[in-house]
């Protein structure tokens, strides 16, 4: 079995590769470029639209050996919408509003393919149910009961894992290198004992393959970048698989508990200084290591091994240390964040880029 997963690892790996650098001479055809400018890192005119072989290695891999169940299909929607969205916005740029809009309805999708959240585990025994207050509805002759709670947190879960990612994606390699240890070990976690999902371990390992495949394209320096059709899908589908067969949110968020964090920071920070909370600025958690003299290879490597560390104590850890794990990472990120600040105010920022 084992030799079955690394071989399905290393076939949609390849494919993945092959379709980045076909999409990469096809983004420069199209113009989906992203060009230097004074705010941006790179130095080279890059192509954007590797979220697109991403898009297409992972479910061409899926569909061959998935079966094409609801779930499925609503999954593939959903991320399609995301995939169309992301696209515009890497060509033609789109307003915060819309995507945000298209992340609402992606989440809608899978709510009504039967994807959802109807309880969460208790860190101190039992589990916390969502499924309390249902609301019957009629549509076409028949009645639908929406799951009131349970909705509605399955769709702030996925607008925020999907928007941590985008926020994510600043620096080379970045987003894709920890969306891939996130996908690998949501694959290790379905496969143990206690939990024996195969079905969402094959997909998980299918989303890390398609990744790793890319990453090479991706890492510093990049040849091709994600693009928000990347981004967008990336953290969209790490929601969703946490989501899948009852529910893994514990261990997604100690896993992609430091971008999460890094994201719902940005957002507030914007909202206080009267901005959007999507509006792109230059204090990302990445954008001040670098700051301080890291370079983009050391900045990627030291987040890629935080979410190791992270990633690991998720697969070892029971519920109730897991959520001492993400108490201290939560302690670990905010002690960092204002350690940097205090640094800031020592010395001022030099030149600083963009998300």
């Amino acid at each position: 079995m084992i030799s079955f997963y690394f071989l399905i690892f290393l076939l949609t790996g390849f494919l993945s590769f092959l379709l980045t650098a076909v999409f990469k001479v096809i983004a420069f055809k199209i113009g989906a470029v992203d060009y230097p400018e004074e705010r941006k890192i790179h130095k080279l005119p890059t192509a954007r639209l590797g979220g697109v072989a991403l898009f297409i290695s992972y479910f061409t891999v899926v569909f061959f050996l998935v079966p094409f169940e609801k779930h499925i299909l609503g999954l593939f929607l959903a991320a399609l919408l995301l995939l169309i969205l992301g696209i515009f916005d890497d060509i033609k740029g789109l307003k915060p509003q819309t995507k945000l809009l298209g992340q609402v309805l992606a989440a809608l999708i899978v709510i009504a393919s039967g994807i959802g959240i109807s309880f969460i585990t208790n860190p101190f025994g039992g589990f916390v149910f969502l499924d309390s207050l249902k609301i019957p509805v009629t549509l076409f002759g028949q009645t639908f009961h929406i799951t009131f709670w349970a909705d509605l947190f399955t769709i702030i879960w996925i607008i925020i894992l999907t928007n941590a990612i985008n926020f994510l994606d600043g620096l080379d390699g970045l987003a894709s290198g920890v969306s891939g240890i996130a996908a690998l070990a949501i694959f290790f976690l379905s496969l143990h004992p206690d939990v024996a999902q195969p079905q969402t371990a094959l997909l998980a390992l299918v989303l890390a393959g398609a990744i790793f495949g890319f990453l090479p394209l991706n890492f510093y320096p990049a040849k091709i970048f994600m693009g928000d059709s990347g981004s967008l899908f990336l953290g969209f589908v790490l929601a969703v698989l946490a989501i899948f067969s009852g529910g893994k949110i514990a261990t997604a968020l100690l896993i992609l508990g430091l971008p999460v964090l890094d994201a719902l920071w940005a957002a507030l920070r914007r909202i206080l200084a009267g901005k959007s909370p999507f509006k792109a600025d230059k204090k990302h958690l990445h954008h001040i290591l670098l700051e301080k003299g890291l370079s983009q290879k050391q900045v990627v490597l030291l987040i890629y091994l935080i979410v190791f560390v992270f990633g690991l104590s998720a697969l070892l850890f029971r519920t109730f240390y897991k959520f001492i794990a993400l108490l201290f990472l939560l302690i670990f990120v905010l002690a960092l964040i204002l350690f940097l600040y205090f640094l800031d105010t020592k010395r001022p920022f030099k030149k600083s880029i963009d998300k």
